[in-house]
């Protein structure tokens, strides 16, 4: 028998919220995405919309609904079959669907493998069991085994994924028994490799249903060749107990299977998901290097290296000063969300206050999906070099900065002290990551004619110093401004931020640079 490997995940849902106000004005950003060409990072778009932007497969019909594989290939076209990972979405065997599941999938998908999120039938949904989730996870292995050529991958190199009840019924497809009358029984269903958060492995949830099914006890029939498997679960699961994971990895240890624990400390059920949550990246990082262990994933193909340290960013209590509170709030809030998010090797930082937040999707404006937006509103230059050592941490390819308007504004510094301030910026991302690239834009033009000698003076050094400096000045208030050095009306909406228009102007602009890279 030909082995296989599987990876098991549980799934989740994103919101992404942005504020585009450089003073204080919210509002919320809609996941705007089209298409999955050429975006590299895609584990972070909603789950409805990977949904939508799947390839929709036909595996299974049943009695009470057809059965669909949602498939994510990865942003690079391969010349040989890739590794495969299938994923099934918890839910206590009662509830579930594919779009909690998909960003998870998705993050491997980022890393160079397809990935598949399985549906398959459930009680609120189908008035079905258990056994008909075993039954149907074994069917969507078997017909991904079965038509591994016209899907592009390697038989030997499948990967089954899910968290809680959908982990169960991933380490099922290692089980004997549970399969769909007429299938192809030479088609093995027997993973190599399982990755499960906080699984329901047959101890201390649903005893009823193990003590008529011992059969499908993950926990009572593990066996000597058992698939290499890799658990999280969290301390403080009081849905599935911690000790559940504990006493079935010390099992399989026992048994002579390469099985690794992950404790994650004070956590409750669904204890590093979703990917908003601040266990996700530790913890699916330490998986995903487990699966290049095992040859499942190409090491030069993972899109997180080292996850930078909290040291780097600012502490929970800081907040920049001479802002106003509502804005030292969301400084805060910003900060939590981008250790959700943190920056890779090969993006490109829009780096600022809220002008650059506002924009939201900066990727999908300058058409090049490596373009992350680091933003703040109301931030000023202290704030951005308390973050900075986190930006620069995995060494960006570019850092593109417009940073000021709110220290010479509401913060009452001069000209000399802001620019200074910009320069320490420019010289700490030098001195962190020599090879990332460094754009300045000129401060842009408001409507406040006593700003406007002040902007001019932060601008002429500007201009002046990018050459001793090191860094690329865009003049973005060339044009913005008007004959008298104001913003042109029809760019903005309240004589600081922008319109449409005004993000059109700008987006132009920046493309003559950023498009480059």
């Amino acid at each position: 028998m030909a082995k296989f490997k599987f990876l098991l995940f549980a799934g989740m849902l994103v919101a992404s919220v942005s504020v585009s106000s450089v003073f204080g004005q919210l509002a919320v950003s809609k996941d705007s995405a089209t298409t999955l060409v050429g975006v590299r990072v895609s584990h972070n778009l909603g789950g409805l919309n990977l949904k939508n932007l799947s390839e929709k497969i036909l595996y299974k019909k049943t009695p009470q609904q057809d059965m669909y594989l949602y498939v994510l290939r990865p942003v690079k076209k391969a010349n040989k079959p890739l590794p495969v990972i299938i994923y099934f979405v918890g839910g206590g065997w009662v509830n579930g669907a594919v779009e909690y599941q998909l960003p998870v999938a998705a993050w491997f998908r980022d890393q160079g493998i397809v990935a598949i999120t399985a549906d398959y039938r459930v009680k609120s949904r189908h008035n079905t069991t258990p056994l008909e989730c075993i039954e149907d996870a074994k069917s969507a292995v078997r017909y991904v085994r079965a038509h591994a050529k016209e899907l592009g991958i390697d038989p030997d190199k499948v990967i089954v994924a899910g968290g809680s009840a959908g982990g169960h019924i991933a380490a099922c497809t290692a089980l004997k028994g549970g399969d769909a009358a007429g299938e192809d029984l030479s088609i093995s269903t027997v993973p190599n490799a399982l990755v499960l958060h906080n699984p329901v492995v047959g101890e201390g949830f649903r005893g009823d249903f193990f003590k008529e099914h011992p059969e499908f006890s993950p926990i009572l029939k593990a066996y000597k060749g058992w698939p290499a498997t890799i658990v999280s679960h969290g301390t403080k699961d009081s849905t599935v107990p911690y000790s559940g994971a504990k006493n079935f990895v010390s099992k399989l240890k026992e048994l002579g299977v390469d099985a690794e624990l992950i404790t994650v400390k004070d956590a409750e059920h669904s204890c590093d998901w979703p990917n908003s949550n601040p266990n996700f990246l530790p913890t699916i990082s330490e998986m995903t290097q487990f699966l290049v262990n095992h040859n499942l994933i190409d090491e030069k193909d993972v899109l997180l290296k080292p996850i930078a340290p909290d040291s780097l960013y600012p502490s929970s209590d800081y907040a920049p000063d001479y802002v106003i509170e509502w804005s030292k709030n969301h400084y805060k809030e910003r900060i939590k969300e981008f250790k959700t998010m943190p920056i890779m090797t090969d993006n490109i930082v829009m780096l600022g206050n809220s002008l650059t937040e506002g924009g939201k999707n900066w990727g999908s404006k300058l058409e090049n999906h490596d373009v992350v937006n680091r933003g703040i509103s109301g931030d000023v230059t202290q704030g951005v070099m308390m973050r900075i050592g986190e930006i620069c941490f995995s060494k960006p390819k570019a850092i593109c900065m417009l940073i000021g308007i709110n220290d010479i504004n509401g913060g009452n510094k001069g000209a000399d002290e802001t620019l200074a301030n910009i320069h320490k910026i420019v010289a700490k991302i030098h001195d962190l990551s020599p090879r990332t690239k460094v754009y300045v834009q000129t401060i842009l033009p408001t409507n406040y004619i006593k700003l406007v000698p002040v902007i001019a003076a932060v601008n002429k050094g500007l201009k002046e110093d990018a050459l001793a400096k090191n860094y690329t000045l865009i003049d973005t208030h060339a044009v913005f401004a008007d004959e008298k050095d104001l913003m042109k009306p029809a760019l903005t909406s309240d004589g600081v931020h922008l319109t449409d228009a005004g993000y059109e102007v700008w987006t132009k602009e920046l493309s003559k640079y950023i498009k480059a890279q």
